[in-house]
């Protein structure tokens, strides 16, 4: 499954608490959106290099860094890393340099275009302290961020390498994955082991599986059988639908979700609602993959 969607805690806090914060001096209005909007925008343009799955735990870091910088400039919730105050910072400058800095870590081959974004967005900020301290604060949220992930298991991901067993019940490699090119191969077997960003998975495991031979097995077993066959009798053109729609990487098609919502219902600050939510994703996937 790939990556779906800091955030359990601290959407919910966000999303019912959130107040428009007095704006900074330094910040510009005059985009559709704010800073943190219109950063997420390209941020999913951008972070291309870590790829499908992986793309998702950058993706949290990114904007994890982004709460912290906004948090920086006037704090209302708990901070996620970077304990920091600059009440006097832009907080424009700081959420574009965490960004950028984020961005530039994890998808370096797209640093030029990254670069000429973070120039574009300072210019529009008057230069002097404010827009100083912004970038100053946005650097160390980065960095902050970045570092504390650092050891969270990344670097063991892909092991051990998945071997199917053959037995009723176990994963088996399904087309295209299971013959070069793009195979014989499971990605990111020990994506289950990295470390949720905020909640202890262990106590919220679903239940299951279930018996081979009970009844619920069975019977998903022979629904999914059903529908999912190419020359299916009984799947409706909306379950069709469906089906494509969730085919695209499941953090792409959330963000641009959140995105919408929160520049329709916010328009002023939606930042610390779309600066938290990502890292959701990434945990509900540790979660799957378990």
């Amino acid at each position: 499954m790939q990556v779906q969607q800091w955030a359990a805690r601290m959407l919910l806090v966000s999303s019912v608490a959130l107040g428009v914060p007095t704006v900074a001096a330094g910040q510009d209005r005059n985009r559709s959106g704010n800073a943190v909007t219109h950063w997420n925008t390209i941020g999913a343009r951008l972070m291309v290099d870590p790829g499908p799955v992986l793309g998702g735990r950058a993706f949290a870091i990114f904007h994890a860094a982004i709460h912290d910088a906004v948090n920086g400039v006037e704090r209302r919730y708990e901070p996620y890393t970077a304990d920091l105050s600059f009440p006097g910072a832009s907080l424009d400058a700081a959420v574009a340099t965490a960004a950028r800095d984020v961005l530039v870590a994890f998808s370096p081959t797209r640093q030029a275009e990254i670069e000429a974004e973070y120039t574009a967005a300072l210019s529009a900020i008057p230069d002097g302290p404010a827009e100083a301290e912004g970038v100053i604060l946005g650097r160390l949220c980065a960095q902050a961020n970045v570092d504390r992930r650092i050891d969270d298991g990344i670097a063991t991901v892909n092991e051990p390498a998945y071997v199917p067993t053959g037995e009723p019940g176990d994963y088996d490699f399904t087309p295209p994955f299971d013959a070069p090119p793009l195979g014989p191969t499971a990605f990111y077997p020990g994506f289950g082991r990295l470390t949720p960003f905020i909640i202890d998975v262990a106590k919220h495991r679903v239940h299951g599986p279930d018996r081979l031979s009970g009844f619920l097995y069975t019977f998903d077993f022979n629904l999914l059988k059903s529908i999912g066959s190419v020359d299916s009798s009984i799947r409706n053109a909306d379950q069709t639908e469906i089906a494509y729609f969730w085919s695209e990487e499941a953090e792409l098609i959330w963000n641009r979700i959140a995105n919408a919502i929160l520049r329709d219902r916010d328009a002023e600050m939606p930042g610390r609602r779309h600066a938290s939510w990502p890292s959701s994703i990434s945990r509900s996937t540790t979660q799957v993959l378990r």
